[in-house]
């Protein structure tokens, strides 16, 4: 099949989890011999620099130019388009000229955008079949926002963003040939029954060759670490509530406790609630995250806002890590609770953390068979299958 993918920016390790989760799935259907064009968004001219000629997610490449100042801009339009800002912010003519110019020159099966700011691009061409990937449900994720969020301006905006982001999520299941999703609660929360069929559910997978032990990194046997792109509201307030209202709870229990936060773009807000511990390390962004994580023994993971399957949990237990989550943080995994530790209670989850740091043997078992399960359960490969064949369907009929 010859596959159009649209998507917002070129894969790098700091990337969303949302583009973390397309670049696998590519890699995967063009090593069982789809031809791929990635048409994305770029920000610089250097992001094409040292790209290999010979893709390993792509056949070829149509980057689009794109001002982070003029989408700022564009989101004001929602007012009156009643299209989510965020959609907005990516709704540019040039990348509108870019598809139409490829479309009109070269033949596609499927044109597949992956997450619902690039499905506009695809609502005038009718006459292919089109595929979106909403990964999360993420009106959920405002919904659940909405909830920890105190100021009132912010939750003036969410509730309006929220409302457009249900509304146009609802109206790409009615309108796309296939809807996938990450995981099951969030297919149920968008659900319509008379779409059922076209609303499938493509779980995340893991990279069980590149995140893995390396014994070359010494173990802070009293370390714990967060990671995750901070910028991200998600990120950020789970972090904040963690060392709010759970470290204080393990440092009481271990004094001599480190707690890492490992990604990109941190807020102030986060430098300013722990510049009087130097129990608490931020990292920002780092070249390689697993050389920080690996230094670590146990990773938590108290999400209270989000939605799909949270890459970093499969990460870390991929490297041997075993994870301390909240009920929210563990959506969309089936792994039992005596290998992903979940509670929304605060005590529960602090008493998680210190049996496994101060209980070496059990922790060591922990992480054999946290490894194990992500070898055994989470393959790109076979989730891939499932796009594959997906995809194929539409095709065969045709």
């Amino acid at each position: 099949m010859n596959i159009m993918i649209l998507t917002t920016k070129l894969y790098s390790s700091e990337n969303s989890g949302y583009t973390r989760r397309l670049y696998p799935f590519l890699k995967e259907l063009k090593l069982m011999g789809h031809f791929i064009t990635l048409v994305t968004f770029i920000e610089h001219d250097k992001e094409l620099l040292n790209l290999p000629q010979n893709s390993e997610y792509y056949d070829k490449l149509i980057p689009v130019k794109m001002s982070r100042r003029c989408g700022y801009l564009r989101m004001l339009r929602s007012i009156f388009s009643f299209k989510p800002s965020k959609l907005e912010f990516l709704n540019t003519l040039k990348m509108k000229q870019a598809i139409k110019k490829e479309l009109n020159e070269n033949n596609y099966d499927v044109i597949y955008a992956h997450f619902y700011r690039m499905a506009e691009y695809m609502k005038h061409y009718k006459n292919y079949y089109r595929v979106v990937d909403l990964c999360d449900a993420n009106s959920l994720l405002y919904e659940r926002q909405l909830k920890y969020e105190k100021n009132v301006l912010k939750k003036i905006y969410l509730l309006f963003e929220k409302n457009l982001v249900y509304k146009y999520e609802k109206s790409c299941i009615k309108e796309f040939d296939k809807i996938f999703f990450i995981a099951d609660k969030d297919r149920d929360y968008l659900a319509e029954s008379k779409y059922n069929e076209k609303m499938i559910v493509i779980p995340n997978g893991i990279d069980i060759n590149y995140f893995k032990d390396d014994n070359t990194v010494i173990k802070n046997k009293r370390e714990i670490m967060y990671m995750g792109v901070m910028s991200s509201s998600g990120n950020h307030t789970a972090v904040m509530y963690f060392i709010d209202e759970i470290y204080p709870l393990i440092k009481n229990e271990i004094p001599d406790i480190t707690f890492k936060i490992i990604g990109s773009n941190p807020r102030k807000e986060l430098f300013e609630r722990v510049k009087n511990d130097k129990s608490i390390i931020i990292t920002g962004r780092v070249d390689d995250i697993r050389k920080y994580a690996l230094s670590s023994v146990i990773s938590v993971a108290p999400i209270v806002v989000g939605a799909g399957v949270q890459n970093k949990i499969l990460e870390s237990m991929a490297m041997g890590i075993p994870v301390v989550t909240t009920i929210e943080g563990a959506e969309g995994l089936d792994i039992s609770d005596d290998i992903l530790f979940k509670s929304n209670n605060k005590y529960e989850f602090a008493k998680y953390v210190c049996k496994l740091i101060l209980d070496e043997e059990y922790r060591i078992n922990c992480s054999r068979r946290s490894r194990q399960i992500c070898e055994d359960q989470y393959s790109w490969k076979n989730n891939a299958l499932l796009i594959e064949k997906s995809l194929k369907k539409l095709v065969i009929n045709k």
